[in-house]
């Protein structure tokens, strides 16, 4: 019968390479994680809109920065388009 500690003595002759599967499988779960909180279970989740700015920051960094501050124009695009949540507040307060 093999020794219980059998998997423990494997894992410590090759640790940085496990180490490394098991950072990238939880880095990859994480975000997995967050992208399905963030699109179904936030308190916003209800709210219309493009789903990849539900998702990430990177999209207001693509229109503040990439497209030189035309986020502004692209929020009253997205209103058009979506609607506005009522009361309006509620949505930049959040």
């Amino acid at each position: 019968m093999e020794s219980p500690y059998s998997l423990l003595s494997t894992l410590s002759r090759a640790p940085s390479a496990t180490l490394a599967v098991f950072a990238a499988a939880g880095c990859a779960g994480y975000i997995v994680w967050q992208v399905i909180y963030r699109l179904y279970f936030h308190p916003l989740a209800k709210f219309p809109g493009p789903r990849l700015a539900a998702i990430t920051r990177w999209y207001d960094y693509y229109w503040d920065v990439t497209k030189a501050g035309k986020y502004t124009f692209k929020i009253a695009e997205l209103h058009k388009q979506y609607g506005m949540a009522w009361p309006p507040f509620l949505m930049r307060i959040a």
